[in-house]
């Protein structure tokens, strides 16, 4: 019952304290002095992008307590949770772009997911070393990266589907269906792969993302995002990667990892016969049943 409680409690800590905390933490003004702003697109660029990386440090911290108490997974939704609050607080493209008509626009957006991407692999990793029950990695590297490429692939492709406009509920959900089945696909085609190379090329997307939204409408970006017919991908910001990512990955390796595990488990041998038959039968059966109870 303590592990339970502890997990639970963690969730609830980050979702009603520690989150709170966090976007008070990464709130920073546009240059307008409006709400429409990331951490490089701000008022002050250099301490936009300090409060969001201290946001990501609180984070890590109660991934960290939470690690220690429950499991890693737990310990990474724990920190996808708390950093959910600064992800809805951020402004919307199609708002920043509003006031701000610059077509560089993603290209910063790149370069911020760049910065948050790699706190979020420092949290990732300081998360699983604290962890009682973190998973050993693998002996080969190009399996880590295969199985980060499989992610990240099938990540950017559950975004596109699901990030329809630039409201902040669906970027949010992109982010999340990119961690959930890019952890499950990554894991499953590669099932020697690390969880931190998983999770860190579900990362990357941050600065993917809006990368590949730049060079796909170049000079007709602002237009694009107009007429809603940006490239989806791009539509998510920096900090609902970073926490979409978090909160989504731990589940979708879970589900990986049980069916990797289903897929390998032997099946019951039939030595087992009694003289009578029908002794040899029913323990058949209950090894059947054993076997196969989750």
């Amino acid at each position: 019952m303590k592990r339970p409680m502890a997990r639970w409690a963690c969730l609830l800590a980050a979702g009603v304290v520690v989150g709170p905390v966090a976007a008070v933490i990464a709130a920073i003004p546009g240059p307008d002095g409006g709400c429409a702003a990331t951490a490089l697109l701000s008022a002050s660029p250099i301490t936009g992008l300090c409060r969001a990386l201290a946001a990501v440090l609180l984070a890590a911290g109660a991934g960290i307590v939470a690690a220690r108490l429950t499991s890693w997974r737990t310990a990474l939704a724990t920190a996808g949770v708390v950093l959910a609050w600064p992800a809805f607080h951020t402004g919307r493209l199609d708002e920043i772009i509003r006031r701000q008509q610059s077509p560089g626009v993603p290209w910063t957006l790149a370069a911020e997911g760049l910065v948050l991407a790699a706190a979020g692999f420092f949290a990732v990793r300081s998360i699983l070393r604290q962890s009682r029950l973190a998973p050993e990695g693998p002996a080969s590297i190009s399996a880590d990266i295969s199985g980060a490429a499989a992610a990240a692939a099938t990540g950017l492709f559950a975004a596109g589907l699901v990030a329809q406009n630039h409201l902040a509920g669906q970027c949010f959900a992109a982010a999340l269906a990119a961690g959930l089945f890019g952890g499950l696909v990554g894991h499953v085609a590669v099932h020697h792969a690390s969880t931190l190379s998983v999770v860190t090329g579900l990362l990357l997307l941050a600065p993917l993302a809006p990368a590949l939204a730049a060079l796909r409408h170049g000079g007709g970006y602002i237009d694009a995002v107009y007429a809603l017919s940006d490239l989806s991908i791009g539509r998510p910001m920096p900090m609902d990667w970073i926490a979409g990512v978090l909160l989504g990955s731990p589940l979708g390796i879970a589900w990986a990892t049980s069916l990797v595990d289903r897929g390998a488990t032997p099946r019951p041998t039939q030595d087992l016969q009694s003289p009578t038959g029908d002794a040899g039968d029913r323990t058949d059966s209950l090894e059947n049943r054993v076997s196969i109870s989750p």
